[in-house]
């Protein structure tokens, strides 16, 4: 083989060309991320119950969906915390389980039992647990005129739409400022009165608050479809709300309770330079690219920036991709002083000008044709993989002085000098095998490692 190479070399040059061309293809194409993606076999369900004390969280809601899960198979744990209007199930999987599986297999689960929740429950949530995920960046809404309530609502109703438009976006995490409510708030002296319970105010307003599908009307060939429009449009229309008591008479919401247009209660605050603010926290999907993602949003800022409402103004408060850019910059600066002081050495301890140009092509095409090798196993660029390719530079850097200067040898002796490079590497061609099997005896038993830790390698 090495003197197929050697006899041919255009056919040496286009072989080396087509892995190099596949080499920046694939570099291109690769995500750029601070660590290796790890899938962690671990899937939570959160569940929100307004108004809800622990133990009713627990016994209504959180037990019923630990007995649902409990029967998937390669369960390794189950784990679940009540708390005040909210409560979770943590579910850990063996690792050979697919988690992608496991978290539909979950979703079915929870959703099968579902009639037998509480009606008052927002609809459960069910996500793989990662705790290596952080936001790709975290963007704020200031204003000096607009109020915190109107930013919230711009912000879930329109904004957080407008942002998941960028490629690569997961979802819209929102934060501060303060969400849209509208408070019923009842007079206990004249619920008395007319004897009335808060009961009766709750279902009365249910019972209303709905759209109806009527089914479809059809005549001489045309069909209409029918909808029972029923929910509220303003709070006016709630006070205004009919309400029979025990004792026959009617009367309207307004005359036993307050309506008004108000914000639930606040349980987070942001602010930016001391200012009131609505943080957006932008996620990525899992094998998305935080740095794409982040260049995509620079390009449409100007875009995002007249999508929003006169005297709100756009900032972005924290940038995750500077210092995954930062770190993964410095690595790749490392390696390319390692090429040059390669080249330099060569040229010092050689002074064959020749040799030297061979060895400053051959090196950086080697590394440039793993980015392909790279892609096809689906690695990313992080700091695992460009510290695996520093480490791998020194074995190829130390086999190429040895190989280059037992060639050098043969040439003062005044052979020719095809003969002179397939002699003097198959005479060193052993030991340069076998001081790079050392390394894969080395790595190996990492590579082979199991658990989450061995994902990372």
């Amino acid at each position: 083989m090495i003197r197929f190479f050697v006899r041919h070399p255009v056919t040496t040059i286009m072989f080396v060309m087509v892995f190099v061309v596949l080499g920046i293809s694939s570099y291109l194409k690769l995500n750029i991320e601070e660590v290796p993606s790890v899938d962690f076999p671990i899937v939570t369900v959160s569940v929100q119950y307004p108004g809800a004390t622990p133990l009713e969280v627990e016994t209504l809601v959180i037990d019923k969906v630990e007995d649902a899960v409990s029967e998937l198979s390669e369960i390794k744990k189950i784990r679940s915390e009540s708390f005040d209007n909210f409560g979770y199930v943590f579910i850990e999987f063996l690792l050979s389980a697919d988690v992608n599986v496991k978290s539909i297999e979950v979703k079915d689960k929870v959703e099968a039992i579902l009639n037998d929740l509480p009606e008052d429950i927002e609809k459960p949530v069910i996500e793989k647990y990662d705790p290596l995920v952080t936001p790709v960046m975290e963007l704020v809404l200031v204003s000096d005129t607009v109020s915190e309530r109107d930013m919230y609502e711009f912000a879930d109703k329109r904004f957080k739409q407008k942002l998941s438009s960028l490629e690569g976006v997961a979802n819209i995490d929102i934060y501060g400022g303060k969400e849209r409510q509208i408070n019923v708030k009842a007079d206990p002296l004249l619920m008395k009165q007319y004897y009335l319970t808060i009961t009766d105010i709750v279902d009365a307003v249910a019972a209303r608050n709905k759209n109806i599908p009527g089914g479809l009307l059809e005549k001489e060939g045309d069909s209409l479809s029918i909808r029972f429009v029923g929910e509220f449009a303003d709070p006016q229309e709630i006070g205004d709300l009919e309400i029979t008591t025990d004792d026959g008479r009617t009367i309207r919401v307004r005359d036993v309770a307050s309506v008004t247009d108000g914000s639930k209660k606040v349980d987070s605050i942001a602010r930016y330079n001391g200012q009131s603010a609505v943080g957006l926290s932008v996620m990525k999907v899992s094998d998305g690219n935080a740095i794409r993602i982040y260049q995509k949003f620079q390009k449409r800022f100007k875009e995002f920036q007249e999508f929003l409402p006169p005297g709100v103004d756009l900032k972005i408060a924290a940038d995750n991709t500077t210092s995954i850019m930062e770190e993964v910059k410095g690595t790749q600066e490392n390696i390319i002083l390692g090429i040059l002081c390669t080249i330099l050495l060569l040229f010092l301890f050689t002074g064959n000008f020749r040799i030297t140009l061979i060895s400053a092509v051959i090196i950086p095409t080697s590394i440039i044709s793993t980015f392909f090798l790279m892609d096809l196993s689906h690695f990313s660029i992080n700091i695992v993989t460009l510290l695996s390719m520093a480490t791998a530079l020194g074995t190829l850097i130390a086999n190429a002085i040895i190989i280059i200067e037992n060639i050098l040898v043969h040439l003062k002796k005044g052979e020719e000098p095809h003969n002179a490079a397939v002699i003097g590497t198959e005479e060193v061609l052993v030991a340069v095998l076998a001081s790079t099997g050392t390394n894969l005896v080395v790595f190996t038993p990492i590579a082979s490692m199991g658990g989450i830790v061995g994902q990372f390698f």
